[in-house]
């Protein structure tokens, strides 16, 4: 099976298992095979994680034989940047990685007082709920921001507003449509 990684920020492969561990794939590295929907994190793909592991131990990375000899880089070429015309991505062929969301960053479009106008004015139930979101969103990235708890809880901390936020954005789109159907509908039995 061949692979296509980014590392340094390009874009490199066909590799074997062999030639993607010793270009320098680390675990956060992006990779990406025929098969799979999108690009993943060489550590939540399991022949890569063993290849690594055995590569580690000093062993053959396909095999997990004693090395005979360390397996070469040719046929690895780089892959087309952006606007080369014969570049897999442009066709469809490799879908291009999903943007990865920075948890240092605070959550943007998050409103209290928004997700209260929507519930006076829209739908009460799923207002209610952006309102709790909205909150939860804000204690979140306070507890995330706290310089005397540990970095990994501060992290969980930020992730859990990051979340909060998404979920607060789906309720208030919720709210807006089903307000305007019910005006909709209001105004259609009015005007009979």
């Amino acid at each position: 099976m061949k692979y296509y990684a980014r590392i340094d920020g390009r874009q490199t492969g066909p590799m074997t298992l062999g030639q993607l561990v010793e270009a320098g794939v680390t675990p956060s590295t992006w990779v990406w095979t025929k098969g799979m929907a999108d690009w993943q994190k060489a550590e939540d793909v399991p022949d890569i994680c063993r290849a690594m592991r055995r590569m580690l131990a000093g062993l053959d990375p396909l095999t997990g034989g004693a090395r005979t000899a360390p397996s070469g880089m040719e046929g690895i070429k780089e892959m087309p940047q952006e606007g080369v015309t014969d570049s897999p991505v442009r066709f469809g062929f490799i879908p291009e990685p999903k943007q990865i969301e920075d948890f240092s960053l605070p959550p943007q479009g998050v409103s209290v007082l928004g997700a209260l106008v929507v519930t006076l004015l829209c739908f009460a139930p799923t207002g209610i709920a952006a309102v709790w979101f909205a909150m939860s969103t804000r204690t979140y990235w306070r507890m995330g921001t706290n310089p005397g708890i540990p970095a990994e809880t501060a992290r969980a901390y930020r992730v859990k507003a990051h979340s909060s936020a998404r979920v607060y954005r789906i309720l208030m789109g919720i709210s807006f449509s089903i307000g305007f159907i019910m005006l909709g509908l209001i105004s259609s039995r009015l005007l009979q």
